[in-house]
């Protein structure tokens, strides 16, 4: 991957995460958190969501939960109720001995 693309997932996913904080998506301590580590990130990674330069050069046309969607879409799970071919239980007949006391 070359630094160029490296650069615009790193602002795709710092973007993601100010969106989240933004949306409300989180809240409290959790959002807290969340800006702490965009903070922490945008240092680290050297992309700055802030700078106009960066928006200009980094910004995708799509927003990173978009294509994840696209890429991912949401599989429905149903709990397996029975088997597609079931057996026909066996029937007994249960008999008893009845005895007189």
């Amino acid at each position: 991957m070359s630094k160029d693309q490296q650069d615009r997932l790193s602002y795709a996913i710092l973007q993601h995460f100010q969106d989240l904080i933004s949306s409300k998506a989180v809240n409290g301590e959790a959002a807290e958190s969340m800006a702490v580590a965009v903070q922490c990130l945008t240092e680290a990674l050297g992309v700055d969501l802030a700078d106009p330069e960066h928006t200009t050069k980094l910004k995708v046309d799509q927003a990173l939960q978009d294509l994840f969607d696209k890429s991912y879409p949401p599989v429905l799970f149903l709990p397996k109720l029975l088997p597609l071919k079931m057996k026909r239980p066996r029937l007994t007949t249960l008999r008893m001995k009845v005895t007189s006391l």
